[in-house]
């Protein structure tokens, strides 16, 4: 979509993904970490990989679980954004943006969910003095109006709470305190509707 399109995040976990090189790996990673230890096991090779003794290496991963909006603000369907290497930053200023976002409520400011949070995302080239490749730009639009869109705000915390609940990549520790994981944040927070 080269106009980019309209998404809810409905919540995000941080991994850290265990790979093996090209040619020994099965497409997917060997691991996913959810403990932000496992970094701590990993030194820097002369690519900039983060290598496990094993030989594997590490990404930090952010995973973004989103609802797909059409341009009416209708849901169209779920999906998960990953932003790692050099969209990592992005992850943590999209992170900043949904939390650090704040309406007037009838008892004083507060952050609205960010299931009922709505963003644009489009692609930009991006380049380095070796590398070319395509980056995220992220746009807030707005905050969904329960008296317009309820439809949508039902479908964006129904997939926030199934989310949740699936613990999706394993043993997800939810509680933890960790300043890039949104999900204790989420839980936390009260629906305005």
């Amino acid at each position: 979509a080269r106009d980019g399109f309209l998404v809810s995040p409905c919540l995000f976990i941080n991994t850290f993904n265990e790979w093996q090189d090209k040619g020994e790996t099965t497409g997917r990673p060997v691991a996913i970490h959810t403990d932000p230890a496992i970094m701590s096991q990993t030194t820097r090779d002369a690519e900039g990989k983060d290598r496990l003794p094993n030989g594997n290496y590490v990404e930090d991963t952010g995973n973004h679980f989103v609802y797909i909006l059409d341009k009416d603000l209708n849901p169209v369907e779920q999906a998960l954004i990953t932003m790692k290497s050099t969209q990592k930053k992005k992850s943590k200023m999209w992170n900043s943006m949904i939390q650090s976002r704040r309406m007037q409520g009838k008892n004083g400011l507060y952050n609205p969910p960010s299931f009922s949070q709505v963003y644009k995302l489009t692609v930009t080239r991006e380049s380095s003095k070796d590398y070319t490749w395509a980056g995220w730009v992220i746009e807030f639009k707005q905050v969904l109006d329960p008296s317009k869109h309820l439809k949508t705000l039902h479908n964006t915390q129904a997939f926030y709470e199934s989310a949740m609940k699936s613990d999706i990549f394993g043993k997800v520790n939810f509680e933890a305190d960790n300043q890039d994981t949104q999900a204790e944040g989420n839980k936390k927070e009260s629906v305005p509707f």
